[in-house]
């Protein structure tokens, strides 16, 4: 598997099974089995909160509501775990209930930071069964915590991207955050992952223009004196490229995924000039950027036999690489305060905050963003937040 992906959409309407798949609003729908179990806002994925399990003193689970699966029929699982060191031990599974039988696993093994679990199953047993998501702590000390976050489970044979009823263009299908949820067709946000080289056959060597996005000063030239009146400043267009070798076991077949990547990196492919969505899963974080095909694939070198070097181009109009998950941050109201316009709370503690004797008069944020540190930063008239 290299480290880049596309993202494509399903055709079809997909439903996730999983009825409070990022614990935003309380625990429903989830039931654990021995040790201590609460929603958190100390770690998110998904918006402010995360499911948080602590450990008993023996190996103890946490479960989902049952989904049921007919005979032949494939379920897929996607759920995100973090723990802060190595000593929390515990598994994601695809649990058979009516069987009381595992039926998929995946080892919890990152420290630190956000791991995905992506698991599958097809019902080969004589019946309909129902089957659970569990995330079992088997530390037995009584202490070390599992936090998880952004579960699906659909029906389908492979792996897709997690949505719930927040994501854009999906929905709840009844109470939010207890309900199962639906993504329109051909939302992307909902998609499916292809990797450039294992389903493309396309190994990038290198990136040229994925570093700092390009920043223009936009002056007003004057009419008849040397020089101009500065306007702005703003981040232009990224203009970059993937280059690499397209490697096959046949001429006729090279030209087969040369095509296939043509096709999917048309901005008609999945609506109207639709950007194409492209993850880069290298450096041990996940970026994504909208990107638009600007040729790079047209010609081929008769010379050539079962390979060939190729350079993409790409034009991304929103030219900063982003994270792909929607994480937000729960603001606490402890301590008061008075500030202008821009502020932030080092401790992250926040409670009233305005401009000086305005209190209740000003109610416009103009911008809000989270340092690399975790700090907010907030600008605007702002009396309370």
């Amino acid at each position: 598997m290299g480290h880049w992906q596309i993202i494509k959409p399903e055709r079809s309407k997909v439903r996730n099974q999983i009825k409070n798949p990022s614990l935003e609003a309380s625990t429903n729908n989830w039931t654990a089995s021995g040790g201590t179990f609460s929603r958190s806002s100390e770690q998110s994925y998904e918006g402010a909160y995360s499911g948080k399990f602590i450990a008993g003193a023996s190996s103890e689970n946490v479960k989902s509501n049952g989904v049921n699966v007919t005979v032949g029929q494939s379920v897929s699982l996607t759920l995100q775990t973090y723990r802060a060191n190595s000593t929390p031990q515990g598994t994601v599974t695809i649990y058979d209930a009516t069987n009381a039988a595992v039926r998929a696993t995946s080892t919890i093994s990152a420290s630190g930071a956000w791991e995905v679990h992506d698991l599958l199953w097809t019902n080969n047993t004589a019946g309909t069964v129902s089957v659970e998501a569990r995330v079992t702590n088997s530390t037995a000390d009584s202490a070390s915590v599992i936090y998880f976050d952004a579960i699906g489970m659909f029906y389908l044979a492979y792996s897709i991207l997690h949505f719930d009823g927040d994501t854009p263009g999906a929905r709840w299908v009844g109470t939010p955050h207890e309900s199962v949820s639906d993504i329109d067709p051909f939302n992307v946000y909902g998609g499916r992952q292809y990797d450039l080289e294992d389903d493309y056959y396309f190994k990038v060597i290198n990136a040229p223009g994925a570093g700092n996005a390009p920043v223009i000063t936009n002056y007003l030239p004057y009419a008849i004196a040397p020089g101009g009146s500065y306007q702005n400043t703003a981040t232009g267009v990224r203009d970059w490229a993937l280059s690499g070798i397209l490697v096959r076991d046949s001429r006729a077949n090279w030209n087969l995924a040369r095509k296939a990547l043509m096709q999917d990196l048309n901005a008609n492919r999945f609506g109207e000039g639709r950007p194409v969505l492209m993850r880069y899963t290298g450096g041990g974080q996940t970026r994504q950027i909208w990107a638009y095909f600007n040729g790079g694939l047209e010609n081929e070198d008769p010379r050539a036999d079962k390979k060939e070097f190729i350079a993409p181009r790409f034009v991304s109009t929103s030219p900063y690489f982003q994270s792909p998950n929607r994480k937000a941050t729960l603001l606490n109201t402890e301590t008061s305060a008075t500030m202008q316009l821009v502020f932030a709370r080092i401790d992250g503690l926040w409670d009233v905050l305005g401009p000086p004797n305005a209190s209740g008069s000003y109610t416009t944020i103009s911008t809000l963003a989270v340092a690399p540190d975790g700090k907010v930063y907030v600008g605007g008239h702002v009396p309370k937040l």
